[in-house]
């Protein structure tokens, strides 16, 4: 049977009736570089090249195995989607030739859930030094303690870094402590409708790790206004202040009126 058709050097053929074939100016074979182009308009860059719009780009690491573009403006945007099932998972694996699936990116499409396999995560950085570490600026900081879950830096000269938790006006804005067995055992809240802020810990200490009153400072306290103090059955309530002596003051109110003043 005789195979009648044309093409050009390097595009790849295929069959249109039973004894044609033809190339194609989208499809690209570099059999030299043994590369594939798709609608590369010429050598691909890398073993699998698309270019979905715009001039295909020239290889830009040896390391590159695959390179996907569309660029034929600048507002052109460039997607790359894994679809499966309704209720399976959809997963981009890394790895190497001992571990093949060492790391992964996966979104479970039954939970609705984005999962990352990986040790630690950085953004904006090649070492992060805990699970989450997000780099706005400046060098990566090297771990600090092996308790660190995450770290968020800002580290460039004059720099500030603010880590925000923001609500609906008419919600709460939540930072929870806890264990395994009480995740939520304590929390600090920033109740937007009545601008308050509200901490559910049974013991406070600024400057004290393990204060021992419901509110205990190491330093100097000041009210600009009024200091109002009541006692837990709306009575009586006392005032213990410590001096630079060590000196326990002691105030009793009653009624809100000062009854009793002792040291100890």
């Amino acid at each position: 049977m005789a195979i009648d058709g044309s093409g050009s050097a390097d595009q790849v053929t295929y069959w249109v009736d039973v004894d044609t074939v033809t190339g194609s100016d989208h499809l690209y074979f570099d059999s030299t570089n043994k590369r594939l182009g798709i609608k590369t308009a010429g050598s691909p860059g890398c073993p699998l090249h698309a270019c979905a719009g715009g001039s295909a780009i020239a290889s830009q690491s040896v390391s590159d195995v695959g390179v996907f573009q569309n660029n034929p403006a600048a507002g052109s945007d460039a997607f790359v989607r894994i679809i499966a099932g309704t209720t399976g998972k959809a997963k981009l694996y890394f790895g190497d030739s001992q571990n093949t699936g060492a790391g992964w990116i996966g979104y479970d499409n039954d939970s609705e859930e984005l999962e990352i396999s990986a040790t630690n995560v950085g953004v904006k950085t090649a070492n992060p030094s805990c699970p989450l570490h997000v780099v706005g600026s400046g060098t990566a900081i090297s771990q600090v303690s092996v308790h660190d879950v995450a770290v968020f830096q800002k580290t460039d000269a004059d720099d500030s870094a603010y880590v925000r938790i923001v609500s609906d006006d008419d919600g709460n804005a939540v930072l929870y402590f806890g264990d395994n067995s009480n995740p939520g055992a304590a929390w600090i809240t920033y109740d937007n409708p009545n601008d308050e802020l509200e901490v559910s810990a049974g013991k406070v200490g600024i400057g004290v790790s393990s204060p021992n009153e419901k509110l205990e400072v190491a330093g100097k306290v000041r009210a600009n206004t009024a200091f109002n103090v009541n006692g837990t059955d709306g009575i009586n309530a006392i005032v213990a202040i410590v001096d630079r002596n060590g000196v326990t003051h002691t105030l009793t109110f009653t009624g809100g009126i000062l009854t009793g003043y002792t040291t100890s």
